[in-house]
């Protein structure tokens, strides 16, 4: 008698199937350990997981970069490129 091998669910991460984790943590850019973490937090569904690692990257990403009022950053300006049209409407008259 032969055991019937049940197709896996596509949405779903089986942590015991060492290739799923593979590919997921590889296409994640995460490490086995931060997957398993996450898997743990929020579940097994795959949709879930990449959520929560791109939210986390996202965290890590903001604290990372200081945020201050003075630091010198003015908003760019049209007005070279306004000018700059002027100049060529001139050039082609």
């Amino acid at each position: 008698m032969r055991r019937i091998k049940h197709q896996p669910l596509r949405n779903k991460l089986d942590v015991a199937d060492t290739q799923q984790v593979r590919l997921l943590k590889k296409r994640l850019g995460v490490s086995a350990d931060d997957l398993l973490r996450t898997v743990e937090k929020v579940g097994n569904s795959i949709a879930a997981v990449s959520k929560e690692v791109e939210l986390q990257k996202a965290s890590a990403l903001r604290q990372t970069i200081p945020v201050s009022e003075g630091n010198g950053a003015t908003a760019p300006t049209l007005t070279p490129l306004v000018e700059n049209l002027g100049q060529s409407d001139e050039i082609r008259q």
